[in-house]
């Protein structure tokens, strides 16, 4: 991309600023008493920041040195910029500060959604410097579409763990006791001696309809795998799987295994620690060979790592 900047120029406090042909993009009198300003307008606890243009980064310098503890993504139109902008010893400082994070359109998105977490830093404050916003009129309007998308998408995942958070940490107990005292790496070898076979990941969709025939006729051929919505299918059509996999922390997944249950089956049950408790604890009672995987979860992995028993790591989506 093109270099947005033309010059580095130096204001009438002989601080160095960038220009944009003949437009100076912070104060080319007293950029310091600008930062001053500008930083003087937000709360000590507003932590976490989005600011248009790193300019000559004195106001970012004064957000930072009035409130070490936060968190600055600053924008600016491509990386060539942040390169020329390097030339400024303050600019350079800031850019290696484990505390400011640079962007650019093409990168914001992504970058704020793996920086911003609205139960530590609180609020998201986006801000522009004056001079920047008046220079870069257009990169602004995309930066705000940018982080008002991005905040509606944070809100609706925040509202989606609001939900299920205390359904999955209720699972994750109840569960972890249902599994005290199983052997699970018996379970395991069970699943590695038929590693010759083909592996048959079954899921409710238009094509299983079309699969079955196949499947119960070279059922010899395959080592099967099915999601717990497509296991009574498979049963109803005379196909015991070998595993039957639950990840769902809703209780309605128990319907799923309220049938009566193949006898003296080998079936192998996979459970997310976060799945239905109400599942496990049906489950229990009728078979022994009932694996638990944790998926990513923070207290499943914790309970994994300190439980003493080490539940294997599966990425469940």
């Amino acid at each position: 991309m093109a270099l947005s900047y033309t010059e580095i120029t130096q204001a009438k406090t002989g601080f160095k600023i960038p220009l944009k042909g003949s437009i100076s993009v912070c104060s080319k009198y007293d950029p310091e008493k600008e930062a001053e300003v500008f930083a003087a307008q937000f709360s000590n606890d507003d932590l976490f920041f989005i600011t248009g243009g790193l300019a000559s980064g004195l106001h970012i310098k004064k957000l930072i040195d009035v409130n070490p503890d936060r968190k600055i993504i600053t924008v600016e139109n491509n990386d060539e910029d942040f390169d020329f902008l390097q030339q400024i010893p303050l600019c350079k400082n800031l850019i290696e500060n484990n505390k400011i994070i640079t962007a650019t359109p093409q990168t914001l998105y992504n970058i704020i959604i793996n920086s911003y977490l609205p139960s530590i830093y609180g609020k998201l404050t986006l801000t522009f410097l004056r001079g920047w916003e008046n220079a870069f009129t257009q990169t602004a309007l995309v930066i705000k579409e940018i982080v008002n998308t991005v905040l509606t998408d944070i809100k609706a995942d925040y509202s989606v763990q609001a939900r299920f958070g205390k359904i999955w940490q209720k699972n994750i107990f109840e569960n972890l006791a249902v599994s005290s005292g199983r052997d699970f790496n018996s379970i395991i070898k069970k699943i590695r001696k038929n590693n010759t076979k083909t592996a048959a990941v079954i899921a409710t969709g238009p094509s299983l309809d079309d699969s079955l025939k196949k499947i119960k006729d070279e059922r010899n051929k395959y080592f099967i795998f099915t999601t717990d919505t497509a296991f009574s299918t498979l049963l109803k059509n005379g196909i015991t799987p070998d595993v039957a996999v639950t990840i769902d922390g809703q209780m309605i997944s128990h319907t799923h295994f309220m049938h009566t249950l193949p006898e003296n089956s080998e079936i192998i049950y996979a459970m997310d620690l976060c799945a239905s408790s109400l599942v496990s604890k049906n489950l229990a009672l009728k078979s022994s060979d009932l694996l638990f995987f944790e998926s990513g979860h923070p207290l499943a992995v914790l309970a994994s790592r300190f439980s003493g028993e080490s539940f294997i790591h599966l990425e469940a989506g």
